[in-house]
């Protein structure tokens, strides 16, 4: 537990909403508080009225919840003749009066961001104390969409230097009035990063309110993963969103977002409603990643190519031949899985996307969907004849091993829905879990650290750390020893 002092009591709000990045987020800022209070709209809708995925975001909340802080507070926040804004406002202040009993300050920090360093934020807040500050600012990087290399799009300045934004304060006092989502009334303060002088907010002079330092570092920066994720993702967040502004938003989606990955070098000033906020695009590295492939001009196509592929018979045309070249390179990657070489095997599968660590290991007869979602950290082995979907993101730790045949799927069909429609979510497995032969994992999964599934099992939902689950559905059976401290990686020849 860090350390806050002897007085100070700092609790948070989370607005349960979309499951994309929950965990990691409220991982990042969970030792630091006392408390948690969970909001969530009772009929399982977003501001705009649009369906939300309540359910997933409650299951994966309740999993982290290892020392019981989370209460989980409902409402009614969707059915309102109020805007979308106007929607988001309210439940934010509700949750904040929630949160607030008893506490110095409020943490609100939102689903899809991630705060790297709390200790930094931790001293902020003692500096506001000691000026009678309401509320306090925080730097964001704002990552917009992800290359097929792995790496991610970083909104920055037009000479492609960092540049960071401020949506609101990340820190509150109890009983502050809300505007405009989770801005505040009142004096604030704002710490910047040494030596930004191309951020928005920072090129221009201080409010009257404003209390501003520069005495960040670029990594103590939150990661607002906002715009991350696949399309079908991207599209109910719009949806869903308090900013919706029905067809612009859409055409954002259509000529902004979607085309970024091949045209993210001549996007300038794309923000969707606040000009001069989003100057341009570059790439960034989260941690961890290995040296990505670099971008050469050849993956983004011609301007003349990109105004013919407009034309109707065109599109239409090129969406008839993208459709039967991603079918033939899944039979081809199909086929790569019987050459009995690991390192061509291994080669192949890295030019097909897969982020896969030289120390592990696939064996024969692995099939693929999406190969450019899926990630494979050090010292993990695969067993032969596996089949990895990788459309909603797969994720696999280290020193895991996954044994014979088993079957890990990212999207489903929804039985109940009129039009059969998919839904689905990513997959993590955790570093040391060992999942037996035969086991199908099903979309939305966590397999936590050290956790083992017996073979023939269905896991259907999260399977806490150092835990033995199996059956059909998979149920717990005992605990593991936590002392685990043993890689994998080894390859059997021919195979």
């Amino acid at each position: 537990m860090l350390n806050h002092g002897p007085t100070r009591r700092l609790n948070a709000y989370v607005l349960a909403a979309d499951p994309g990045h929950i965990e990691e987020s409220v991982r990042s800022y969970y030792d630091a508080v006392q408390r948690i209070v969970v909001s969530y709209d009772a009929g399982g809708r977003g501001w705009t009225g649009s369906p939300i995925d309540v359910d997933r975001c409650l299951e994966r909340l309740r999993a982290i919840d290892h020392d019981g802080k989370m209460t989980f507070c409902r409402g009614d926040f969707s059915s309102s003749d109020c805007t979308p804004m106007q929607k988001d406002t309210h439940q934010r202040q509700v949750a904040l009066s929630q949160a607030g009993e008893g506490a110095d300050w409020v943490l609100q920090i939102d689903t899809d961001e991630v705060l790297p360093n709390p200790g930094a934020l931790m001293a902020m807040l003692e500096r506001a104390e000691s000026q009678q500050i309401g509320s306090v600012e925080w730097p964001m990087r704002l990552l917009f969409a992800r290359l097929r290399d792995g790496r991610l799009l970083e909104v920055c300045s037009e000479d492609r230097h960092e540049r960071f934004e401020y949506p609101g304060p990340v820190a509150v006092r109890p009983g502050v009035t809300l505007v405009d989502a989770r801005r505040a009334r009142g004096s604030y303060l704002r710490p910047t990063v040494r030596g930004d002088e191309r951020s928005l907010q920072i090129s221009r002079p201080a409010e009257a309110e404003e209390v501003r330092l520069a005495v960040l570092e670029s990594r103590d920066a939150i990661l607002h993963y906002s715009w991350v994720g696949s399309p079908q993702r991207i599209r109910h967040k719009i949806s869903s969103w308090g900013h919706n502004d029905s067809w612009r938003s859409w055409r954002f989606y259509y000529l902004r977002w979607r085309p970024a990955p091949y045209v993210w070098r001549w996007l300038r000033d794309f923000h969707p409603f606040a000009k001069g906020l989003w100057p341009a695009l570059m790439p960034y590295a989260p941690p961890g990643l290995e040296a990505p492939m670099s971008m050469t001009s050849a993956s983004v196509k011609p301007l003349w190519w990109r105004a013919l592929r407009g034309v109707p018979p065109v599109r239409w045309a090129f969406r008839w031949a993208t459709g039967v070249w991603d079918d033939l390179r899944l039979y081809l990657l199909a086929l790569t899985g019987r050459v009995p070489s690991h390192r061509l095997r291994n080669l192949i599968y890295r030019r097909a996307g897969l982020r896969l660590a030289r120390s592990s290991s696939i064996h024969w007869g692995a099939r693929f969907f999406f190969p450019q979602g899926i990630t494979v950290g050090e010292f993990t082995t695969i067993g032969n004849d596996a089949f990895f979907d990788g459309r909603e993101g797969l994720t696999i730790g280290s020193c895991v091993n996954i044994a014979a045949e088993v079957r890990i799927y990212t999207r489903e069909h929804d039985i109940d829905a009129p039009d059969f429609a998919e839904i689905g979510g990513p997959v993590v497995i955790e570093d040391y879990a060992y999942v037996g032969t035969r086991v199908t994992i099903l979309p939305g999964v966590r397999i936590g650290r050290g956790a083992v599934v017996a073979s023939g099992a269905v896991v259907t939902r999260d399977v806490p750390p150092h835990t033995l689950v199996g059956g059909v559905p998979a149920k717990t059976i005992r605990e593991r020893s936590t002392d685990l401290e043993y890689r994998l990686g080894y390859r059997k020849r021919f195979q």
